[in-house]
């Protein structure tokens, strides 16, 4: 942090940190690095992993009600392509290419676009995961293998009025409900932090293995990072900053 803030000059111009604005020094496990105090406002709100600070409550906190989606059906995740190999009943079979499908569904209730697109890498099971965190639209993210664990998912996420869901062999394993705005919870931070790591359990038990599963997921819809990227108005090609076609290659 202080290389850093002495790089960026920041502990002259915000005075926010640097070897004379406070006692900061080397952790003493650099294998394992963990904050020992959070400091937000002044004052300590967190201590050696626990929370310490009073918690905030409003019942009233703005941006609810965010999610202007209604009751989705498997059907609003059929994808139909010419070239990819179709099932009997006209939808496309991904399973052969150990693929899932990406959706992005406009959910602010003002374009009323969505989009699709195969998603590869990942060797999955049954199972999908829905959710409005999802930078930087924020639209309703929904990957999955099935279109009926892909409307499961996406409407325990719409009952929410917002959060991630991850679904697994037929039922919902996981749910973080973030009401505020699609993006924030209203609950004391313990339960967030044991909502979160319940998230990321499920998404490890579906098969989707990723460093850091939130950023994996959340940044699928982010259109500015190389090198593919899925809007709820089609597929951006980030490095040519040009759409691309639905299945595109890129090496």
């Amino acid at each position: 942090m202080v290389l850093a803030a002495r790089h960026r000059d920041l502990a002259r111009a915000y005075h926010a940190c640097g070897p004379s604005y406070a006692p900061y020094g080397p952790p003493p496990d650099l294998a394992n690095f963990a904050p020992a105090v959070v400091i937000a406002g002044g004052q300590v709100v967190a201590r050696d992993g626990v929370h310490v600070s009073p918690e905030p409550h409003d019942a009233d906190l703005p941006f609810r009600d965010t999610v202007k989606i209604g009751a989705l059906s498997a059907d609003d995740f059929r994808w139909r392509l010419a070239g990819v190999q179709p099932v009997p009943d006209g939808d496309t079979d991904l399973t052969a290419i150990r693929a899932a499908l990406l959706t992005i569904i406009e959910r602010h209730g003002r374009a009323h676009t969505r989009a699709a697109a195969p998603l590869l890498g990942f060797d999955l099971g049954d199972g999908a995961v829905a959710t409005t965190y999802s930078h930087d639209s924020h639209n309703l993210t929904t990957i999955g293998t099935s279109r009926t664990a892909m409307a499961l998912a996406a409407n325990a996420v719409i009952a929410a009025a917002g959060g991630i869901a991850v679904v697994h062999n037929g039922a919902v394993t996981a749910l973080l409900k973030l009401p505020v705005g699609g993006l924030m919870s209203d609950r004391p931070v313990s339960d967030v932090v044991a909502g979160a790591k319940a998230v990321r359990s499920a998404l490890h038990a579906w098969d989707y293995r990723h460093a850091n599963a939130f950023m994996s997921v959340s940044t699928l819809s982010l259109p500015v990072s190389p090198s593919l990227k899925l809007t709820d108005q089609g597929l951006v090609n980030v490095d040519q900053r040009a759409w691309a076609d639905a299945v595109a290659s890129h090496l």
